[in-house]
């Protein structure tokens, strides 16, 4: 009786690592909360500072490519935050590759998951990229991802947003004002 009982509890024991190694396997995504609100916050202020003359203040690309919407996931479908961190610190900004810390490149990452959408989590998002490459970039959770909240920008600012009306914007670029 007692060599079943022990076979039975190593069977079992056996099964839950088995289970929980396939759960590990899948992995992790952005939608796991792998950044903090703070690192967001900072991220936004470095992003305006180095970022958004070539990517736009709204992320949607300009120089750059778009770092939120269809055209974002298109491209980092397949990569992970690892690959994204890598890329910002190794080649970002265009004029001056390399010079982020790896503490500003994690609050970029961190600012660009939070425009798209993705929740902030309780752990900070790490400067290693080793195990960043573990956590994948998948579709956010939120439908609402790459909204443009226009309610805080002038009618200005929105004449320029996508979908603005084409007369609108070149009233505003001649100078002259949406509020027409």
């Amino acid at each position: 009786m007692r060599r079943t009982s022990v076979c039975s509890v190593i069977l079992g024991t056996a099964l839950a690592v088995a289970a929980f190694s396939n759960v590990l396997a899948q992995g992790r995504s952005a939608n796991d909360g792998v950044y903090t609100a703070e690192q967001a916050k900072r991220g936004e202020m470095v992003y305006t500072d180095m970022c958004a003359a070539c990517h736009d203040p709204m992320l949607i690309g300009g120089v750059g490519p778009a770092l939120t919407g269809k055209d974002f996931f298109t491209a980092w479908k397949e990569m992970s935050v690892g690959d994204l961190f890598t890329k910002i610190k190794t080649e970002m900004p265009l004029t001056a590759p390399g010079t982020l810390t790896p503490d500003q490149a994690a609050d970029v990452v961190s600012y660009i998951l939070s425009f798209n959408k993705f929740p902030a989590g309780s752990t900070a998002l790490g400067t290693d990229p080793a195990p960043l490459k573990e956590v994948k970039i998948t579709e956010p959770k939120s439908a609402s991802r790459g909204t443009v909240p226009s309610g805080g920008l002038s009618a200005d600012a929105r004449a320029f947003l996508p979908g603005a009306s084409h007369e609108v914007s070149k009233t505003v670029a001649l100078g002259g004002s949406a509020h027409r």
